[in-house]
């Protein structure tokens, strides 16, 4: 199973993908370890990434799961993928793939920003990418962390046996 965990900075992306990992026997990856050089230096600046940058990253996404599901056939990948184009490029190289939505209240996602350390998405910067995100048309589930692990958890489980 491929599941693609996606949403805005602060939401709780990876914190949803390592209990995956750790309850659930998948292998967790973040995205954000294969970005390109170009796209990582526009965040450390605080600059909005262009769309050439993003498809850059979705190839090395792309190759990354290729690696992994030689290995492994559970894998869940967190994500920003802020744009639906991204997101159905993804699907068209893996068709089975699962996305799911992390939502957070955006008061607690501006919490958990302020309090990030050794991130390059903090709150300056997610302040002004939030609005480039484009709500999903593509068919996709939704995880709400706003209540902590145990929520998340049981959450997770009834996406999993769904």
């Amino acid at each position: 199973m491929l599941i693609i965990l996606f949403g805005q900075p602060g939401a709780g992306k990876n914190f949803a993908g390592r209990i995956f990992a750790e309850d659930f026997g998948f292998t967790f990856y973040d995205a954000d370890d294969d970005l390109p050089p170009e796209m990582r230096a526009a965040i450390q600046h605080k600059q909005i990434a262009t769309d050439a940058m993003r498809a850059a990253h979705l190839v090395n996404i792309i190759a990354r799961v290729a690696q992994l599901q030689a290995l492994t056939s559970d894998i869940v990948v967190s994500g920003g993928f802020f744009k639906e184009k991204q997101r159905r490029a993804f699907v068209e190289a893996y068709p089975d793939a699962r996305f799911v939505l992390v939502e957070t209240a955006l008061e607690i996602r501006r919490q958990r920003l302020r309090h990030r350390q050794h991130h390059l998405a903090d709150l300056d910067y997610a302040e002004k990418i939030f609005a480039q995100f484009e709500p999903p048309q593509l068919t996709h589930a939704v995880l709400e962390n706003d209540a902590g692990r145990a929520e998340l958890k049981t959450q997770i489980t009834q996406l999993l046996h769904a």
